[in-house]
């Protein structure tokens, strides 16, 4: 059908209508569906062929199924008809009308017990209202066969259970088997990504616009700080006063830091060891060769930044509900997040990784300048850090924290902070800024190997579950391509376009190809919201 029908739709239609037995008997009717009420079908004639009895008597007949075609096409099924016979001594004819239990639309259903859906679209509002959000397992179950992937919704708790409802004194509502469930039962109230994102991309758009018309001297240095701190914190200002709507943010009851104090040490040890190791590059730098040097590698690592956050964002949002998993004793939900998020990071920092070592060149000499060309070499060696930094996120944020083996993550810095040092202190002497990101992506490959050691047991299935020949075959697919722009002599800016769409195009388009799980999903829901929108 080219429209569905809403369930507080009032719906009429014109058509033929006859039973399953006699199909070469139809008779003219009108169908009508009111919302809250009975579905109503009158016939002008009968199905029985002795009009004058039922003209004039008070036989009534039960149809179990009733057939029909509308005036537009549709195939419609009744289902429990209960007749009554109605005289009209204008019309030659009866005029029969049926009250109907069922309505279907777009199919001729044989029999009550016939499979009339394919595809069902369920919408539970506050499931966890129909039980505990800990008794919520959500699984995802592959096809092979059909290619076909489904995600599962099931219960398990020893409470007695909702999943039947009453509809009225004759029909009852099972929930059984599956159902198909779109949305975040793990309060969608609280986790809104969207509305954070948003607005720190409003704010930031809005300081490099006041960068560009305010600092254009030296001495703007105050200005400049000031756009800086409006950047980072407005966005901030405005989260603190959306969550008041859902949060209370007056103290209730007296709290018990003791009890917080070692978890804060140990985070704030982490967050000064991660500062360490990855300024010290620069510090050393500058303490043991020139200012020049210092500024070939920040310009190497502004592109790093920029890109290692697009590969971590997966771990800031899926923290909160892996500590939720673990805590709740749902571990099967949190491996399965687990290995998506390190399917995802090697889909993502793999082609980020291959690109901008290919195209290092055009992407420093756009972002500053011909004169950075020593920064290419040092922009080079440090991409690889991209994939180990985005698997370090995962492992150790969204795994070893929940897991409550934050020392882990401790440990595996400071031992990076220990590499860097010593490295830093033999390479940059002779190497200079190629020394510092040798020095720099040895640190990331220590603490990727501490963390996993840690979690040898629980990554290795991950690990293994990745598909990499679509990974492997759609990078150099998308390398021969986005090579062949080199040959155009179109300058840094229309290079970096050209080659990125052909890359990173190619690149989707093999992973499609070649029914990358994690893509086609994604696909999927792009596709299906674009759907809905449109209907």
């Amino acid at each position: 059908m080219n429209k569905s029908i809403k369930l507080n739709e009032k719906l009429e239609c014109k058509g033929y209508w006859w039973l399953p037995s006699k199909p070469e008997n139809k008779i003219a009717g009108i169908l009508t569906y009111t919302p809250n009420e009975k579905i109503k079908l009158e016939l002008i004639g009968s199905f029985d062929s002795k009009h004058i009895d039922i003209l004039f008597c008070d036989k009534k007949s039960d149809e179990n199924i009733i057939h029909g075609i509308t005036s537009d096409s549709k195939k419609v099924t009744l289902i429990n008809c209960h007749s009554y016979a109605s005289l009209n001594l204008s019309c030659p004819f009866p005029i029969v009308n049926y009250n109907c239990q069922f309505l279907i639309l777009g199919k001729l259903l044989k029999d009550f017990e016939e499979e009339c859906f394919y595809k069902a679209y369920v919408t539970i509002p506050e499931l966890s209202h129909w039980c505990s959000p800990c008794a919520l397992t959500e699984t995802m179950m592959e096809d092979k066969q059909n290619e076909e992937f489904a995600t599962t919704i099931s219960f398990k708790s020893k409470s007695i259970l909702i999943n039947s409802t009453d509809v009225d004194e004759n029909t009852t509502i099972d929930i059984k088997g599956s159902v198909n469930y779109q949305g975040d039962y793990l309060s969608p109230q609280i986790e809104q990504y969207t509305y954070i994102t948003i607005r720190s991309i409003i704010f930031k758009f809005i300081a490099l616009i006041a960068m560009f018309m305010l600092v254009h001297k030296q001495s703007d240095y105050v200005i400049y700080g000031g756009i800086s701190i409006f950047a980072s914190s407005a966005s901030n200002i405005f989260n603190f006063f959306h969550a008041n709507k859902y949060i209370s943010l007056k103290p209730v009851e007296s709290y018990n830091f003791r009890r917080h104090l070692k978890a804060v040490v140990v985070f704030f040890a982490m967050s000064c060891a991660t500062t360490i190791y990855t300024n010290l590059d620069t510090v050393m730098l500058g303490f043991i060769c020139t200012n020049t040097d210092v500024g070939y590698y920040n310009a190497a690592v502004k592109i790093k930044t920029i890109l290692v956050s697009i590969v971590t964002s997966l771990g800031v949002v899926l923290l909160p509900r892996a500590s939720y998993y673990v805590e709740h004793d749902m571990l099967n939900e949190f491996y399965r997040i687990t290995r998506k998020a390190i399917n995802f990071v090697f889909l993502v920092a793999a082609p980020l990784m291959i690109y901008f070592i290919l195209f290092a060149q055009e992407g420093i000499y756009f972002l500053s300048g011909s004169a950075y060309t020593g920064s290419i070499i040092p922009m080079q060696i440090i991409m690889p850090t991209l994939l180990l930094i985005g698997l370090t996120n995962i492992m150790g944020i969204q795994m070893l924290i929940p897991l409550g083996k934050e020392k882990v993550v401790l440990y595996s810095e400071i031992v990076g902070v220990i590499v860097d040092v010593i490295l830093n202190a033999l390479l940059i002497p002779q190497l200079a800024s190629s020394g510092a990101a040798i020095g720099t992506l040895a640190a990331e490959t220590a603490v990727w190997i501490i963390q996993f050691c840690a979690l040898k047991k629980d990554v290795c299935e991950a690990y293994r579950k990745v598909k990499y020949s679509p990974i492997v075959i759609g990078l150099v697919i998308a390398t021969v391509l986005s090579h062949l722009v080199e040959y155009l002599s179109l300058g840094s800016f229309f290079t970096l376009c050209v080659s990125a769409i052909l890359f990173f195009g190619a690149y989707a388009v093999v992973l499609t190809v070649m029914k990358e799980p994690l893509v086609l999903e994604i696909e999927r829901q792009m596709f299906d919201k674009f759907r809905r929108k449109r209907e």
